[in-house]
């Protein structure tokens, strides 16, 4: 295979003979030496042959009237609708859902944020105090390790 292969859209033009015979030439050139596009133009020939053995069909009778009787029904009622009522009935729903939506977030953010917290007790500050140390518990466990540090250090500059 010398060339890109074409697309599928370019080999159907070949099959229907709908290219210039410059263009035909390459792509039949190519399609000689090429299995894919040998497989693919196979299975578009099938295709071809599969719909064009389909037989026509034609409308019942009184086809057209009851189209086109079911299409000025549906005008007439979409004529019947005033402008703001078809909006509201097909257009408005997710907007006004939406609308309300943000309206209640807004009113609650302003109650959480107009709400004001409550002054801390002493004792909640003395329990928030011990938190704070708790964090440094494990150094205050070893709190009698560390008075003794320099007899600690002491003995073992002498071993």
């Amino acid at each position: 295979m010398s060339h890109k292969c074409p697309d599928a859209k370019k080999l159907s033009s070949y099959m229907d003979a709908e290219l210039s015979e410059t263009e035909s030439l390459q792509i039949r050139t190519h399609v000689q030496t090429c299995r894919t596009c040998q497989d693919e133009l196979s299975r578009m020939r099938f295709a071809d042959r599969m719909i064009s053995s389909i037989p026509d069909m034609e409308p019942s009778p009184g086809f057209d009237a009851v189209f086109w009787e079911k299409i000025n029904v549906q005008k007439e009622k979409k004529k019947k609708l005033w402008s703001w009522q078809e909006a509201f009935a097909w257009g408005f729903k997710p907007r006004m859902a939406a609308a309300v939506l943000a309206a209640m977030m807004g009113l609650v953010m302003i109650w959480y944020v107009g709400k004001r917290a409550a002054p801390i007790s002493p004792q909640e500050l003395a329990i928030a105090k011990d938190l704070y140390f708790y964090k440094d518990l494990d150094m205050i466990m070893q709190l009698d390790i560390l008075e003794n540090w320099d007899t600690i250090t002491a003995a073992d500059e002498q071993n």
